[in-house]
C-alpha cells in the first residue's frame, strides 16, 4: 500500500487533519468562483485592444495601425504612421481568430484568448509544483497561491494590450520551465525562447538557464556544443 505523503503546510500541528480538511474545502469552494470571475471579466473586457488592431494590420500586409486602437498612447509615430512598440507575437497569435471571426462578421477580443492562456498557466504551474511536492493539498495550495494570490491575478483580470502580452509571456515562461525540468528538448526550448523574445524582449534572458546547464553539465563537450547550437539557432 502506498504511503500517504504528508503536507508541508501543517507539519507538527496536532490538529493537522482538521486544518487540512478546512483548507481543502476552502480551495474547492474558492477555485471555481475565481475561475468564473476571471472568465466573466475577460469575456466582457473590450477596451485597449491594440493587438486585435495590429492583427488586422498584419492581415492587410502592414506593420502599422490602419485605424486607431482607441488612442495612440505608447504608440510611435514614424513617417505618418503609428507603430506599436511591444513585441509582435501576441498579434500573430490573434491573427487566425481575428480572421475567422471576421468572416462571420463577429469580433474577437484579447480577453477571449486570455482566459484560455490563464487556465494554461495555472495548469502548467500545477505540473511544475507536482515535480517538487507529492501531497495533493500542497499542489493545490501552491498552484492556487500563484494563480489567485499573486501579482498574476492582476494580469489575469485585465486583458488590456499591455497585460495581454505579459500573460502570453507568463504562459511561455512556465512552459519553458516545465520543458526544462521534464523532457529538456533543447530545440523546443529554443523555439519558446524565440517566442518570448518576440513577446517581451527581457523574458528571453531565460535562455541563460539551459545555457548554464550545458556549460556545467556532465555530458561530453561535443554533445553539449550540439545542444547549445540547437538552442541558439532556433532562438
Amino acid at each position: 500500500m502506498k504511503e500517504k505523503v504528508m503536507t508541508f503546510l501543517f507539519r507538527g500541528n496536532p490538529n493537522r487533519k482538521i486544518e487540512e480538511d478546512v483548507m481543502n474545502a476552502t480551495l474547492i469552494l474558492l477555485s471555481p468562483l475565481l475561475f468564473l470571475l476571471v472568465y466573466w471579466v475577460n469575456i466582457n473586457f473590450m477596451r485597449d485592444q491594440a493587438f486585435v488592431y495590429l492583427a488586422k494590420s498584419f492581415l492587410a500586409g502592414k506593420t502599422y495601425f490602419l485605424t486607431s486602437p482607441g488612442g495612440w498612447a505608447d504608440s510611435a509615430l514614424f513617417m505618418g504612421h503609428y507603430y506599436w512598440p511591444l513585441g509582435p507575437f501576441p498579434a500573430v497569435v490573434m491573427i487566425p481568430f481575428v480572421y475567422l471571426f471576421g468572416l462571420a462578421g463577429a469580433n474577437f477580443y484579447q480577453g477571449h484568448l486570455q482566459f484560455i492562456l490563464v487556465f494554461g498557466v495555472i495548469f502548467l504551474v500545477s505540473k511544475l509544483v507536482a515535480k517538487f511536492f507529492k501531497n495533493s493539498l500542497d499542489i493545490i495550495f501552491l498552484t492556487f497561491a500563484f494563480g489567485f494570490s499573486s501579482a498574476f491575478l492582476g494580469l489575469a483580470l485585465r486583458p488590456s494590450s499591455w497585460f495581454f502580452s505579459q500573460v502570453i509571456a507568463t504562459f511561455l515562461l512556465t512552459l519553458f520551465l516545465y520543458e526544462f525540468l521534464d523532457k529538456k528538448r533543447y530545440w523546443f526550448l529554443g523555439i519558446i525562447s524565440a517566442l518570448l523574445f518576440l513577446t517581451r524582449i527581457t523574458t528571453a534572458l531565460v535562455v541563460l538557464v539551459p545555457l548554464l546547464d550545458l556549460l556545467f553539465g556532465q555530458e561530453s563537450l561535443r554533445r553539449r556544443f550540439i545542444k547549445a547550437l540547437m538552442l541558439l539557432f532556433l532562438l
